[in-house]
Formats: C-alpha cells, sequence, structure tokens
C-alpha cells in the first residue's frame, strides 16, 4: 500500500508540473495625435492714444493659447501712425506727419521673452518666437513712440494684423 501511495504522489507531481513550451513576443506600436491649435484674443480692438510731441505709450491686454511653441507674426498697414488727410502728405517746415513706434507682444509664461519690432519693419510682416507654449496665458501688446519733431495736429492712424502659430512638428515622424 505504501508503494502504491507513493506511486500516486510521483504521478500526482508529474502531472502538476507545468509542460515546457517555446516562448512567444507581440509587438504593440501605440500612436495618437491631437491637433495644433493657437488663438488669440485682444481685451479691445482699438486704441484711441493721445498723442503729444512727447514719448508715448499704450498698452492692449490679450490672451492666448497655444498647445506648441507660439510664434507671433505682426504686420503693419502704414509702417507707423500716418496723419489721416484728404490732401495726401502734409509737409510743413519743422513739423512731422508720420509717427513711427515699436510694438512688443509679451506672455505672462515662465520662460517667454517678449517680441518686439518696429513699426516700419512691419510692413512686410515680422515674426519671432515667445520660446514657450503658453497654455491659456494672459499677455500684453506694448505700443512705444517718441516723435522726433512736433506732430502736424490731426488724427493719425494705422492698422497692425497680429497673427499667432504654433512652430515645429504638426505630425508624428515615421507614421
Amino acid at each position: 500500500m505504501r508503494y502504491v501511495a507513493g506511486l500516486a504522489g510521483v504521478v500526482l507531481c508529474v502531472l502538476a508540473t507545468p509542460a515546457f513550451a517555446a516562448d512567444a513576443t507581440a509587438t504593440l506600436n501605440i500612436t495618437g495625435k491631437i491637433s495644433p491649435h493657437c488663438s488669440i484674443s485682444l481685451d479691445r480692438n482699438s486704441i484711441d492714444a493721445t498723442l503729444t510731441d512727447g514719448p508715448g505709450q499704450d498698452r492692449l491686454g490679450l490672451s492666448v493659447d497655444c498647445n506648441q511653441r507660439l510664434t507671433v507674426s505682426m504686420s503693419s498697414l502704414h509702417g507707423g501712425l500716418k496723419l489721416r488727410t484728404s490732401k495726401g502728405h502734409i509737409d510743413s517746415p519743422g513739423f512731422i506727419s508720420f509717427l513711427p513706434y515699436t510694438a512688443t507682444f509679451e506672455v505672462a509664461a515662465a520662460g517667454a521673452k517678449p517680441v518686439s519690432f518696429h513699426s516700419k519693419r512691419m510692413v512686410g510682416g515680422a515674426s519671432g518666437s515667445i520660446g514657450v507654449t503658453p497654455f491659456h496665458a494672459k499677455g500684453s501688446l506694448d505700443l512705444s513712440w517718441k516723435p522726433e519733431a512736433p506732430l502736424i495736429g490731426g488724427s493719425y492712424s494705422d492698422v497692425i494684423e497680429i497673427r499667432v502659430s504654433g512652430e515645429g512638428e504638426t505630425g508624428f515622424p515615421g507614421c
């Protein structure tokens, strides 16, 4: 009986031992994509500056949201504040009828660098990177000017178009 019980134990051990099988592997490639986006909104759509014969500045608040490093492009219609008149260009000795300015785009995001352009450079469009990805960030567009001579009295105007876009890859390499 002892022999039968011992033999039954050996048989059970043999049956409980797993059979060795060949190893197999599988590879799973995972990809995904999120569409790039950038948006800008201005606190107001115009600046009504009070010009004097001295230096001046004005600030416009803005909000940006981008899921890539932000590039800002600015273009100016006239390349500066131009006297609006129905008589064309007005020359008057000792006075000016055109006022260049500097536009500085800043975003309150860690590591962001301001982007600044002179209005004459913006005639054909100028662009630069703030160097970071601004997620729901506030910022400002600062305009500053310094007349080289007294201004001829009247209304001055310019139009700036501001465009924000992401820089870099918009897809995934090899996908």
